[in-house]
């Protein structure tokens, strides 16, 4: 599986994250929804056993393995 991030969305979040001096990874998660369903959201985390890293643009993502299936 890949993952990507677009420019401006990597833009943004180094932004975000320079402006709030964060060096945490930023995990991909699954946000339990309301009428609409759950949906995926960005949380500050650490690395878990069973998560994927992806790196990109000067950010480090998680996504747990699950996720992806």
């Amino acid at each position: 599986m890949s993952f990507t991030v677009t420019e401006l969305a990597a833009t943004k979040l180094r932004e975000y994250l320079a402006s709030n001096n964060i060096s945490s990874p930023l995990r991909v998660a699954l946000m339990q929804g309301g009428c609409a369903g759950p949906s995926l959201g960005l949380a500050l985390d650490e690395k878990k056993d069973n998560d994927l890293v992806y790196d990109q643009d000067d950010l480090t993502f998680l996504v747990e393995e699950s996720l992806l299936e």
